[in-house]
């Protein structure tokens, strides 16, 4: 649910809050078109400057954590197009929903998302926290740009999202 609407908005992947979905809405579509998935590494480049924001965030009704965060992730698969695992060891089938903050501290605190994501999370550094859980509520003190699939959706301060395990049945044909 984005900002306590009534109205709930599926997602299958992931969705985000603040600079992955600011990513994604800055993404050149011609230059897409072009390069596939590298399009979204000059986006990254291009709104890498910017300041984290107070938010909340509550994992199954836990007391919420406070944290000044650049984006928060929330899926349930762990590879993204060009190899880069998001989520280590997530399992689309396993009716749990994976959470990832970044947090960078200054210009060079990017190089501290970097080694986070390249360590699969296996740092210490608070840069990249992982949460696991069913239901996650977070709330940013300013509005920020949210993606649901990689589409940007708008702008939001509130964001709940839960997990429906078993809500997408596939069909293959036999063999």
């Amino acid at each position: 649910m984005v900002d306590h609407a009534q109205d709930e908005q599926a997602f299958l992947v992931m969705a985000g809050l603040g600079f992955d979905a600011a990513v994604m809405a800055d993404t050149n579509d011609m230059l897409k078109d072009k390069v596939g998935w590298l399009a979204y590494v000059d986006a990254g480049i291009r709104n890498l400057p910017g300041k984290p924001v107070k938010t909340n965030i509550s994992v199954d009704g836990a007391r919420p954590l406070g944290r000044r965060l650049r984006s928060v992730m929330g899926g349930n698969c762990g590879k993204l197009q060009g190899g880069l695992e998001i989520f280590p060891g997530a399992k689309f089938d396993d009716g749990i929903l994976e959470i990832m903050t970044v947090a960078p501290s200054g210009r060079l605190g990017w190089f501290a998302v970097l080694a986070g994501l390249v360590s699969r999370g296996k740092t210490k550094d608070p840069a990249i926290e992982y949460f696991q859980g069913k239901k996650v509520e977070i709330s940013f003190d300013a509005a920020q740009a949210i993606q649901l699939d990689g589409d940007h959706i708008g702008e939001a301060k509130h964001l709940t999202m839960t997990i429906d395990p078993g809500a997408l049945l596939v069909r293959l044909p036999q063999p």
